[in-house]
């Protein structure tokens, strides 16, 4: 007689079931747990995706409001001094959306991208020193806004 054989006919009916039951859960779990890994990192990848909304929706606003300021710049640059009061307002309105995207940015804690973040902010100030005291022309200011909008 072959170890096999003692070992089939020793077994109980219940231990016969308890050993294909185990060996069907092994069968099972493993791709389960595969599954349920592959799955979690799609759950990951769709939280960071969430996550940049935010910060994105902040972004698109900047550049709308970037881009309506270049054009209030230059027309109040081009003489028209009726739109400076305009200007002014999409100024602040700019500058409080800014405020609102340096702290989504900051709370990133991607030096790199924060790094990006103070030039905007440094040559966005420039600029808007410049456009206050008129020390800069209506073509340079619409290449500088465009400049910042491509940041």
């Amino acid at each position: 007689m072959k170890l096999d054989d003692n070992i089939q006919f020793s077994l109980l009916l219940w231990q016969k079931f308890l050993l294909l039951g185990l060996i069907a859960l092994t069968l099972i779990a493993l791709p389960t747990a595969f599954y349920f890994g592959e799955t979690k990192k799609d759950i990951d990848v769709a939280q960071k995706e969430l996550d940049g909304l935010k910060p994105t929706a902040a972004i698109i606003g900047l550049v709308q409001m970037t881009q309506a300021h270049r054009g209030l710049a230059s027309l109040v640059l081009n003489g028209k001094a009726q739109k400076m009061e305009d200007l002014q307002a999409k100024q602040k309105d700019l500058v409080q959306a800014m405020t609102k995207a340096d702290s989504l940015v900051k709370g990133m804690a991607d030096p790199i991208i924060t790094s990006s973040w103070e030039s905007l902010i440094r040559r966005w100030q420039n600029l808007q020193t410049q456009i206050e005291s008129s020390q800069i022309d209506s073509a340079k200011s619409f290449q500088e806004h465009g400049s910042l909008i491509l940041s």
